[in-house]
């Protein structure tokens, strides 16, 4: 007798609860076939803005004013304004805003030849600045405080000391020419002023001008002295160091919301409390369905569920999840195999990560 070649193919079409919850995570409504209310615009230049966030003041394209930005060419290339801050990216949980820089410069005499602070408020708003940024001072003969109010009441600081240039390392912010400390989660408002221990006396021959900014962690990169004398700095950190917020709707839990008129949450999704402490939620597509969970008719199924385009040859019910296809072959019909893995590949889209495996079992 021939051998028999058992070819087994396991459908794992009934994903474990860590696989779905990472199509979840990964899930981004900027990519949902629908993502805008009908007959509201979907990008401003290059930022695509997906529902509850609309273009147009006073449009009715956001869920309320709250999320409603400003597409202006005042600038030049169309820009997303909210208020006078520029919106970069907006993603299922955060967004990625302007910057801002406050420099003090001083001449060989110590004497403060430019100086400037910063700060951003977005009280009032349902935005908050995330942990994923840092609070950063440049310098070596320098202190930067950083003051928040409202919720999150606090003053702190970072100082940066060094007497040579050769002993600034670029890469690096450990209080030598580059400091970073972290801040309060859910803050909403914060005012930055820079002071110098000796106005730069000892160091004016590497260093003008020190500088302290807000923003995210893993976008800025810290060159050394170079930075101390770059004339373009501050530009640099405004055009490649963005501030990440944090957005939910309102101030209710998920408990409260759900019982409102006004609930956000579409068919088939999931409603997430904001973890930033000032309340409000988020929505997101159930396991399994994709789309914008803030519009109708909510999150529809997509073809990771063993489907294809909704057709699919494969029972997707609950007691038929976790499929197992044998298929027995004679070698002497080997040729076979290729019609028969075209046929299965009809029947089997495989998306969003399906797990597939192919084995020898055993030989007759």
């Amino acid at each position: 007798m021939l051998p028999l070649l058992l070819l087994s193919w396991h459908l794992l079409s009934g994903l474990t609860s860590t696989h779905a919850a990472t199509i979840v995570d990964t899930h981004n409504i900027t990519k949902a076939a629908t993502i805008t209310k009908p007959g509201c615009p979907s990008k401003c230049g290059n930022l695509t803005v997906p529902y509850p966030f609309g273009i147009g003041i006073d449009s009715g394209c956001g869920l309320n004013r709250y999320f409603e930005l400003n597409c202006t060419t005042a600038f030049g290339a169309p820009r997303a304004l909210y208020g006078d801050i520029t919106f970069y990216d907006i993603s299922d949980d955060r967004c990625r805003i302007s910057n801002v820089v406050a420099r003090k410069c001083y001449d060989k005499a110590g004497s403060p030849t430019q100086s400037n602070g910063a700060s951003s408020d977005i009280r009032g708003c349902p935005l908050s600045y995330s942990p994923l940024n840092k609070f950063t001072v440049i310098g070596c003969d320098d202190f930067a405080l950083v003051t928040g109010e409202g919720s999150r009441n606090f003053t702190s600081g970072c100082i940066t000391l060094c007497s040579r240039a050769e002993d600034v390392i670029g890469g690096s912010c450990s209080g030598i020419g580059c400091c970073q400390i972290s801040l309060p989660n859910g803050l909403q408002y914060y005012e930055t002023t820079l002071g110098s221990l000796n106005n730069h006396a000892n160091i004016s021959s590497f260093e003008q001008c020190s500088y302290s900014f807000f923003g995210e962690e893993n976008r800025f990169e810290f060159r050394g002295a170079a930075d101390f004398s770059d004339p373009n700095f501050m530009q640099r950190v405004k055009e490649t160091v963005p501030i990440v917020l944090d957005w939910a709707i309102g101030n209710s839990t998920c408990d409260q919301a759900a019982a409102a008129a006004d609930y956000a949450c579409k068919a088939n999704s999931a409603c997430v409390d904001s973890t930033t402490g000032l309340g409000g939620y988020r929505c997101k597509c159930d396991s399994g369905y994709e789309g914008n969970p803030y519009l109708d008719p909510g999150c529809i199924g997509h073809s990771g569920d063993g489907r294809k385009n909704g057709k699919g040859c494969i029972d997707n019910s609950s007691s038929n999840r976790g499929i197992k296809i044998v298929l027995e072959v004679r070698i002497g019909l080997g040729i076979w195999i290729p019609m028969i893995a075209k046929h299965t590949a009809k029947c089997l889209v495989l998306k969003y990560g399906t797990a597939v495996t192919l084995s020898t079992l055993s030989y007759a």
